[in-house]
């Protein structure tokens, strides 16, 4: 055990951290002899209707996912990208609202439950949430999503929590809040 624990890190002065890459959605960064993807950090939730023991997820159209196994539908979370000087709480209100038609009362106050990085090669982070609405936390509005063509080929659904167990979520983090769905539901 001393082999991993003895050595010690130092910070190169010369440790510059350059860009090789960029556009509107993400960067290419080298630092140290490290490349890595930097993207915005993201929001994701499952809400968990109270009153009728469901749960709502997204079925959608991902060109990445599709890229890989050549389906168009992916069962996923909902979720967006945290945009310049919004929270991680503002960005899930949002999304509730042009994903799944939610629009939360002002007095409902999502709380974050945890925060994780994506994976060694991005500096980006999930905020992740369980919310449970009741009726009287939200009102339904027309699901608008953000415009993209994607969007309009995706919506959200309502999935009865008996059936959690039957789910095949397409991501490592729908999978996980699924499980904290469960943990938090006593299921």
């Amino acid at each position: 055990m001393e082999k991993f624990t003895s050595k010690k890190t130092q910070q190169n002065k010369n440790d510059q951290t350059k860009t090789l890459y960029e556009n509107k959605y993400m960067s290419l960064i080298e630092k140290g002899g490290w490349s890595y993807i930097k993207e915005p950090d993201q929001s994701v939730c499952i809400p968990i209707l109270m009153e009728t023991n469901e749960i709502i997820l997204r079925v959608e159209d991902i060109p990445s996912y599709r890229s890989r196994d050549n389906q168009q539908h992916h069962l996923t979370s909902i979720s967006g990208t945290i945009e310049e000087k919004e929270t991680p709480t503002e960005t899930i209100i949002r999304e509730l609202e042009e994903e799944a038609g939610i629009r939360l009362n002002s007095n409902y106050k999502p709380e974050l439950m945890d925060s994780l990085y994506k994976n060694k090669s991005l500096s980006s982070k999930f905020n992740l949430y369980i919310l449970p609405i009741y009726q009287s936390d939200f009102i339904e509005v027309e699901a608008k999503g953000d415009g993209s063509k994607y969007e309009e080929n995706s919506n959200s659904v309502k999935i009865n929590l008996k059936n959690i167990d039957r789910l095949f979520p397409s991501d490592l983090v729908t999978k996980y809040l699924l499980a904290m769905v469960k943990e938090f539901m006593n299921l």
